[in-house]
């Protein structure tokens, strides 16, 4: 066989699966490991083999390139590294890994193995969008096909699902198959038997996060089944309770009156996807994205802006390496202050947000000053005589978190004037807070 010619044979045998399920991929090829060639399947982009002294691993490397973006080109090189397959392929013959494509939505990248020979030779590297699926966090799985045995469908719900009951749309009366230990002690302590209503909204106050509370209201109701799921059909939901934690709900409506409800614990398999979603991943604390859609809306009582003083120039005098080291160095110091209860979020740059839901204005004022004299603290290492500071606006009141937010920035706006300062500002009437004093003044 010559270089850089894959075996006719193997072409032929994957050519017809690979072209028919490459459709629904950004781009998928066969790698051929032994003769260290590439047969390209489906690209966005015309390829051509580069010349002879180009590695495969080079080669590779300038497929995936084309799909993602900057900062995460270094973990999927990783990723993508083929000195280490043969040990990652030899525990499962599939291996995944989502990342950041280069427009900025999700994707997922797939290595599988393909021929049976003891020695790894024969690889398939698949690229594909999943960013709907990880938005929704596997909101919604495909409907099971009508032609499903029920008696087969409730075996799985009952081996995979901790709490499984059966409910009749009409009568709503609710017969339960599986009882998880904390559901059957809420069910028991009822002063009355609960009928479907009354029993969905016991679990949604009791068990289920307050963002995603009014989702599951809509969703267990008759009219949202009926209109939604068909008979011999099921949906599936992702949701977090109170703890944050995520769970699984399935619905599986096996007559015009029946359902199936199962709940079981997905927490391992979601948060990874949710963390990824809402983590800057310079300082590895909660991002933008994160405040805009989990937190924006929310009752809080405070709210806490601040930004440091002067990064502009020292990222023009010492480069961008070291402002995401100071960046990084601050995330870490402001979360060292609070409570674990407490997120801080990086709101943009060297701009910081924090969030309190309970918290008094004395501690409030605490709060503050702790965050600020652990900033003048922080000493870098390579830099030991660079002093940082950071300017602290806070808003105090009742609202949510954008609307204190918007107050806390004009606070904010206060503290720059004057630096390495704090100013609180009241979001509501009938409330009065003092400032601290700066003791720089």
């Amino acid at each position: 066989m010559e270089k850089h010619k894959i075996s006719k044979k193997i072409i032929n045998i994957y050519r017809s699966i690979l072209t028919a399920s490459a459709e629904q991929y950004l781009c998928m090829f066969l790698i051929d490991l032994q003769e260290e060639t590439i047969f390209n399947v489906k690209s966005n982009t015309n390829y051509k083999m580069t010349s002879n002294d180009t590695s495969l691993q080079q080669n590779i490397y300038k497929e995936i390139e084309k799909f993602i973006s900057l900062e995460n080109l270094p973990k999927m090189k990783s990723f993508v590294d083929i000195s280490t397959l043969e040990q990652r392929l030899n525990e499962k013959n599939v291996i995944s890994k989502i990342f950041l494509g280069k427009d900025h939505t999700w994707c997922n990248s797939k290595i599988i193995r393909v021929s049976s020979e003891s020695t790894l030779r024969y690889i398939i590297c698949i690229i594909e969008k999943v960013d709907e699926q990880v938005l929704l966090f596997e909101q919604k799985k495909k409907e099971l096909k009508e032609n499903q045995k029920l008696h087969s469908l409730l075996n799985a719900f009952l081996e995979e699902y901790n709490t499984v009951c059966n409910v009749n749309l009409e009568t709503k009366s609710v017969e339960f198959s599986q009882l998880s230990v904390r559901l059957l002690s809420s069910y028991q302590n009822s002063v009355k038997n609960l009928n479907a209503d009354e029993l969905a909204e016991m679990y949604v106050n009791m068990a289920i996060h307050v963002n995603d509370q009014e989702d599951m209201r809509k969703i267990l109701t008759k009219e949202y089944i009926e209109k939604n799921i068909e008979v011999g059909n099921s949906a599936s939901f992702a949701y977090r309770n109170e703890l944050g934690k995520f769970f699984e709900m399935r619905i599986f409506r096996n007559s015009q009156t029946n359902i199936f409800l199962g709940f079981k614990d997905k927490s391992h398999e979601l948060e990874k996807i949710y963390n990824m979603i809402y983590t800057d991943s310079l300082t590895g604390v909660k991002n933008r994205k994160y405040f805009d859609e989990e937190i924006s809306n929310n009752l809080c009582e405070a709210v806490i802006i601040c930004d440091i003083d002067y990064f502009k120039m020292f990222n023009d005098s010492y480069g961008h390496q070291f402002g995401d080291t100071v960046i990084s160095n601050v995330a870490q110091t402001l979360k060292s202050c609070l409570r674990t209860t407490d997120d801080v979020i990086r709101y943009g740059g060297d701009e910081f947000v924090i969030v309190f839901k309970e918290i008094t204005p004395a501690s409030l004022q605490l709060v503050l000053e702790k965050m600020r004299l652990a900033v003048e603290s922080i000493s870098l290492d390579k830099h030991p005589d660079i002093k940082l500071t950071m300017s602290f606006g806070a808003a105090y009141g009742n609202g949510n978190a954008y609307q204190i937010l918007t107050k806390a920035d004009e606070a904010l706006y206060k503290s720059k004037k004057y630096r390495n300062s704090i100013s609180i500002e009241v979001y509501e009437k009938g409330m009065s807070l003092s400032k601290i004093p700066n003791k720089n003044q």
